[in-house]
């Protein structure tokens, strides 16, 4: 009896200890990442949504909002089926796929987290843009109002007219009662520099010579860095359910963004994307910036699932990848209520019941600056760990403001991580900065896009300092885009302006090798083994730079200017 009862218990240990080991084992299993939700696919297949989405968009076209917002939640649930169906039964197997996981409950939700990787086995063509997103004329605001200084109610996107200043943004050569008066056909001040159907239409004109050359070199995908929708983003207010799309929303986007670059070779293409100070609200930060982030899961190709995330892309054919990294830098327009109020997010301009808190936002306009300040650090901690784990060959930096912003952080990156290019907006027009001037990072500023009016006259820049910059062009480097060719061994940028011609090229070889190499368009690349110097003037600077030039004896000449030339303040309308 004694030894049944030994063997008894013996047997209650060890079942006891493969209870606790199994335990253990679920236990380990629960802590890894969540399997994405379980998505019912339909028994009639995936391809049988495209049918459903066409039928659903007949809706648009009638004045049933509520039917055509059904139209793109359905285009949303077709898309992620067929991520989870192309996935197959280990969907669920290794990164969240944010796709399939659909809009979070905050707009904060996401933040810091990677978009599914994307594969390129095509072109190696990759386009970047910025301050695109004009003014829509038929757009009514909740307060019954029109958008602010607009000069025609048609429908579809028109520029902001921004005020013109000099180079060294001292003295103001045009406000905006004067640049109305031209777009109005008045009396239009010579300072204005108005050139009547190009700065009408900047948006129209890009957006024309984007999709030729994307017709030509089929780009894979978009660097946006913001300011996407003038004057003040999504004309909503924060905190509206992420699930849905508002019908504001619906009508921005499709004014400005789903009917202007459009055609075969852009309507599948992801656009990665950021928020830049006027998708805040410009002067407010309680507008629908949320908006943007949840219409990620209800468009074929616009992604932006956070205010600040990431980007894997891998070109296995050509063995390398890159990595991109979306960050919030518009703690440089987020001060505190009494300053600035014409360009400040977190002016007066919000009332103090304004509360974006429900969706992760600032809470009031007394708390915004810090808000922005916070996730400004947040962001740095984030930047600096991706930075230090990032095995890919190329590490991109998208943020909406300029170059020459936080230069010495910036440079910091590319000294201690690698970082190869900072691609920038905010300033409105074409800059291609040599890597010398942040200490051998590249940086661009594509904020030509036409949302707003440029900083010069598009046809004469004789009194700006894009000049200098593409070696003496005079057209062309306000509005355009940037154009890149990407390799395992270099990345080719071009400047392509409003006619689609190209106006400047630089290429950038990896951060562990030699620097930029910047020209105008038709001329010679630098000659880093030439005994002739290079010869650029130096704005503000009767002298030049002199920079020793390797294997010569000769001095090289190049630019310099870190200068940043901020927006003036708007009218007060």
């Amino acid at each position: 009896m004694s030894s049944l009862g030994g063997l008894s218990g013996c047997r209650s240990s060890s079942m006891m200890l493969v209870a606790i080991a199994a335990s253990l084992l679920l236990a380990v299993l629960a802590s890894a990442e969540p399997p994405h939700p379980a998505v019912a696919v339909p028994a009639h297949g995936p391809d049988a949504w495209q049918e459903d989405l066409e039928a659903g968009d007949e809706c648009a076209e009638t004045a049933d909002r509520d039917c055509a917002l059904n139209a793109l939640q359905l285009q949303s649930s077709k898309e992620t089926r067929r991520a989870v169906v192309g996935a197959g039964a280990n969907a669920s197997v290794g990164k969240m796929d944010l796709r399939a996981m659909g809009p979070p409950a905050t707009a904060m939700a996401y933040k810091g987290m990677a978009w599914p990787d994307m594969s390129v086995t095509e072109s190696a063509h990759v386009f970047a843009i910025g301050d695109w997103g004009g003014m829509d004329g038929s757009l009514e605001r909740s307060n019954g109002k029109k958008l602010y200084n607009i000069f025609h109610m048609d429908p579809g996107p028109h520029p902001y007219p921004r005020p013109r200043w000099d180079k060294d943004h001292k003295t103001l050569l045009c406000n905006s009662g004067d640049f109305r008066n031209c777009f109005k056909g008045l009396h239009c001040p010579a300072g204005c520099q108005f050139v009547n159907d190009v700065d009408t239409k900047p948006q129209q004109l890009v957006a024309e010579a984007f999709k030729a050359r994307a017709a030509l070199y089929k780009p894979q995908y978009v660097l946006n860095v913001g300011d996407n929708f003038y004057w003040g983003g999504i004309e909503t207010k924060c905190g509206s359910d992420m699930q849905k799309i508002h019908p504001t929303t619906k009508h921005q986007f499709d004014q400005v963004f789903e009917t202007i670059y459009d055609g075969s070779d852009l309507s599948d293409k992801p656009w990665f994307s950021v928020l830049g100070n006027h998708d805040w609200g410009g002067r407010l930060y309680a507008n629908g910036w949320d908006q943007q982030i949840a219409y990620t899961w209800a468009s074929k190709r616009w992604v932006m699932p956070s205010v600040y995330w990431s980007q894997h892309v891998k070109y296995p054919d050509q063995n390398f990848s890159m990595d991109y990294f979306m960050i919030d830098s518009n703690v440089h327009d987020a001060k505190p209520p009494i300053k600035d109020m014409g360009h400040n997010i977190c002016s007066w301009y919000n009332k103090q019941e304004d509360d974006c808190s429900v969706t992760g936002g600032p809470r009031s306009p007394l708390e915004c600056a810090g808000w922005f300040e916070a996730l400004w650090k947040e962001q740095t901690v984030w930047l600096e760990e991706k930075l230090a784990n990032s095995e890919a060959d190329w590490k991109v930096i998208v943020t909406h403001f300029p170059c020459g912003h936080m230069a010495e952080f910036y440079t910091g990156l590319h000294t201690k991580y690698g970082l190869d290019l900072l691609v920038t907006g905010h300033r409105h027009d074409q800059e291609l900065w040599p890597a010398e001037r942040l200490g051998g990072l590249t940086c661009f500023v594509t904020g030509g896009g036409g949302g707003v009016t440029s900083e010069a006259s598009p046809t004469d820049t004789s009194e700006w300092y894009g000049k200098e910059q593409y070696g003496g062009i005079e057209v062309g480097t306000q509005y355009g885009f940037f154009d890149l060719t990407v390799s395992k061994s270099q990345i080719l940028i071009e400047s392509i302006n409003y006619e689609g011609k190209v106006v400047g090229k630089a290429v950038v070889l990896p951060s562990s090798m030699a620097t930029t190499t910047t020209t105008a368009a038709g001329e010679r690349s630098m000659d880093l083994n030439s005994t002739k110097p290079e010869v650029l003037s130096r704005p503000n600077s009767t002298e030049p730079e002199v920079l020793s030039r390797q294997n010569s004896t000769e001095p090289e000449v190049r630019m310099v200017n870190s200068i940043y030339y901020p927006e003036p303040e708007i009218d007060q309308e």
